[in-house]
């Protein structure tokens, strides 16, 4: 899937990919809802939902924002790392314990994560450059934002269930992308 991400991104800009993926994932859950059980949801529920899906949002956008300047073989593994922050954020915040054999293989994932992310015939080269990898600190933004959003997500998923919780998450990306996509057409 990243890799017709890469395609959409970078032939019609981040924005406007995410914009139309997002429109349509509101008329599909939409739909989802109309047929669904109605929900009680409790205020603090709907402002943490909301949260999150910011996060998740701009999690999107990140993405896609590296995938226009990166190489998905580098964007992707670094993004995907999205579950070192949840698994800090658990410990830090909700007090979740973890074993050390828990830790030991977080570590592993990060170490994974940087020895994809590098161009080892390059190695030299970027040793003695501060520059990173194209895309890098981008993709590294949307993996905290998904991290933190991931984090949030227990209790809103138990309250508005999978279907409304997505659902939830693309209205508020729907003008966040569109705000995005129409301030970037003059720039590009």
């Amino acid at each position: 899937a990243d890799f017709l991400t890469l395609k959409a991104a970078r032939e019609n800009g981040a924005a406007t990919a995410l914009f139309y993926s997002y429109a349509v994932g509101v008329f599909g859950y939409g739909a989802a809802m109309l047929v669904s059980p109605p929900v009680s949801v409790s205020p603090g529920i709907l402002a943490l939902a909301f949260l999150a899906a910011l996060l998740f949002t701009l999690g999107n956008l990140f993405f896609f924002l590296a995938l226009e300047k990166g190489d998905v073989s580098v964007v992707s593994p670094i993004n995907a790392s999205f579950a070192l922050p949840v698994v800090v954020f658990s410990i830090l915040v909700f007090g979740e314990r973890v074993s050390a054999a828990h830790l030991f293989y977080m570590f592993l994932i990060l170490l994974g994560v940087v020895s994809v992310s590098f161009r080892w015939s390059e190695l030299s080269e970027r040793l003695s450059s501060s520059k990173p990898v194209a895309g890098a600190k981008l993709a590294l933004a949307s993996a905290l934002a998904y991290g933190l959003a991931y984090s949030l997500i227990k209790p809103i998923v138990a309250q508005l269930g999978g279907a409304g919780t997505y659902f939830v998450f693309m209205v508020a990306g729907v003008p966040v992308f569109y705000w995005f996509m129409r301030t970037r057409r003059g720039k590009e």
